[in-house]
């Protein structure tokens, strides 16, 4: 009575075989062959065993299972709720593909690929290094602490579920040029674009975030955080809502806090390469570390350091120095100044030193800055920085660090 609502199973043998179940809850089990089964209504239960197997459940018929002991791909149109395997302590490396419904996955203790297809899907992995395929913001991934070195892979932009702990995130193909955003959780991981223009924002842990090709963001909100950009990437930022010194090595053409208006004390230090830094309302420092840079704090009593040595082209623009901001001044490349506020007798108001104490030359007319590690002797005067032209500027504005 395929209408009766009793529950019966049905087990096939080595061959293939068509079952079908009724409108109760049936369990059924092709066997070893490739098996077609239809379970119609009630909540059914189906065993599949090779990749061949059709699972046949029309919309609307039930909470439906199907524990697999093989590799499977669920028939496109059945409406399955749950994939799991038939041994949830198994090692075996298993790995589930959903289709265009929204499906409930869980792997075994086994290395898994799981991948829920168009649907919005709940992924679990369980132990095991465990690959996950996301295509749909709505996907979840379940991964407690400890379970292996996982992987998210996606197609689409995705936010990391709370509380999984995956190490890797990046997307399907490398080499595309679709834009993916790509958010991490509060554990730490490895954030990896493609070459279109990314937004790579790690969570609140200690991330690594490489975006490759393509015009990229870097949210930062940790210290340990590490850019990966190599030359000729496109022009990328960093967006950072705590102090942050970007990675050696990272071609990065900004640097600016996630809030422009906001009064929280945030303080950017560059690399290597030239680049513009972006302060906030706050007293912010800003440090362009070597290249040419260009130096906004905004509102606050900002303070621009220079640390890095001298010459190279090593010469950073101050695009708004106002009354309360300070030029700080490390002793280690400016030699011969005293730590602390510079001596009235070391500023000098022109491009030419007339003493031997002359050391910081400013040239108003031009707006630039120069050290001067002799005053009037053999040494040449050295250009470092650059302000607006005619800005008033004292040795009080002055501090050596």
């Amino acid at each position: 009575d395929a209408l009766g609502t009793g529950d019966l199973n049905f087990t096939g043998n080595g061959f293939g075989q068509y079952l079908f179940g009724n409108a109760g809850a049936n369990r059924l089990d092709g066997g070893g062959g490739a098996d077609t089964m239809t379970g119609f209504d009630g909540h059914d239960w189906y065993y599949v065993d090779n990749a061949g197997d059709v699972v046949v459940e029309a919309v609307g018929q039930g909470w439906d299972r199907v524990y697999a002991s093989a590799s499977y791909t669920l028939t496109a149109g059945a409406e399955i709720e749950e994939i799991r395997t038939t041994d949830a302590l198994g090692t075996g490396d298993l790995n589930f593909t959903g289709n265009g419904f929204g499906q409930y996955l869980f792997g075994n203790a086994g290395a898994n690929r799981l991948d829920g297809g168009g649907g919005a899907d709940t992924m679990t992995g369980f132990g095991g290094h465990d690959w996950y395929y996301v295509d749909n913001a709505g996907d979840i991934v379940v991964e407690a602490v400890g379970q292996g070195w996982d992987r998210v892979y996606a197609s689409a932009s995705y936010t990391l579920t709370a509380a999984a702990e995956i190490e890797e995130m990046q997307t399907t193909d490398i080499a595309g040029t679709a834009s993916i955003n790509l958010t991490g959780n509060g554990f730490g991981q490895y954030l990896f674009g493609n070459a279109g223009a990314n937004h790579l924002d790690g969570g609140g842990g200690a991330d690594t975030m490489t975006g490759f090709d393509g015009h990229d963001w870097y949210y930062v909100d940790n210290a340990g955080d590490v850019v990966v950009e190599a030359v000729g990437q496109g022009w990328d930022r960093v967006y950072a809502s705590t102090s942050y010194t970007l990675t050696a090595g990272a071609e990065i053409e900004e640097i600016q806090t996630t809030d422009i208006a906001g009064t929280a004390s945030i303080n950017l230090t560059g690399n290597g390469f030239g680049q513009y830094l972006f302060g906030n309302a706050g007293a912010n420092r800003l440090d362009g570390g070597a290249g040419a840079d260009i130096l906004e704090g905004f509102d606050g009593n900002d303070s621009f350091a220079f640390t890095t040595a001298l010459g190279n082209g090593n010469v950073d623009a101050i695009v708004d120095f106002q009354a309360g901001d300070n030029i700080l001044l490390d002793h280690a490349v400016f030699t011969g100044l005293e730590l602390g506020a510079l001596i009235g007798g070391a500023f000098h108001l022109d491009a030419k030193p007339q003493h031997l104490n002359d050391r910081i030359l400013y040239d108003a007319a031009t707006g630039s800055l120069y050290f001067d590690a002799d005053g009037i002797g053999a040494a040449n005067a050295m250009l470092f920085a650059t302000i607006t032209p005619w800005t008033h500027l004292s040795a009080l504005d002055f501090q050596v660090i």
